[in-house]
């Protein structure tokens, strides 16, 4: 529970839960999500040069289930953007964009995601049933310009205190091939990329 290893950058519509690169996993193996320096955290999203961002903030969403048929805790906590880079950005295929727990709000909300782990962790202690728990982030996109990319590779990265540099938290994920693969419409694949205003 405390790595949050099934990490996922949930593309607009498109969510999932894949596993992260191993070496991720190994890096978010260190962070404990009960005591992390909420002003530490950072996450990055990385998107082609025709692809934008909707806004200058995204929602990094953390999700708790209990053992069995427990219905999942959703913790939304909404990051903004800052003008900052870090070690392991390098390794974009796009422009990284950066976000953080900038406001009073997206702090406190953290806190509340932070004290639930905390709870799953000490029900886990008491009863031996596990828990499981998940982060992921759904940029809103736009295209810049022209029709529907053929592909649109997009990256999610995180940082915390516990790391020297961002790690992924998903491999490059093609969001087209993904939605061409749910069966998505024409009409629908372009309703996740409306055109910039």
């Amino acid at each position: 529970m405390r790595s949050l290893l099934c990490a996922a950058a949930a593309l607009a519509t498109l969510a999932g839960c894949d596993a992260p690169p191993l070496a991720s996993m190994v890096a978010l193996s260190r962070v404990d999500w009960t005591t992390t320096d909420a002003s530490a955290l950072r996450v990055a999203v990385s998107v082609p040069p025709e692809i934008q961002l909707l806004r200058r903030e995204v929602a990094l969403t953390g999700t708790l289930k209990g053992p069995g048929d427990a219905a999942p805790e959703l913790y939304e906590f909404v990051l903004t953007e800052v003008d900052e880079t870090g070690p392991g950005l390098d390794r974009a295929t796009g422009t990284p964009r950066v976000f953080a727990l900038a406001s009073a709000q997206s702090r406190r909300d953290f806190e509340a995601f932070r004290r639930a782990v905390a709870a799953a962790e000490a029900f886990e202690a008491e009863t031996g049933q596990d828990t499981s728990g998940s982060l992921s982030v759904e940029p809103d996109l736009c295209r810049a310009s022209g029709g529907i990319p053929d592909e649109v590779f997009v990256t999610v990265f995180i940082k915390s205190a516990e790391l020297s540099r961002f790690v992924p938290l998903t491999k490059p994920s093609d969001m087209i091939a993904e939605a061409r693969r749910e069966g998505s419409s024409a009409a629908e694949i372009e309703a996740l990329l409306p055109p910039c205003t």
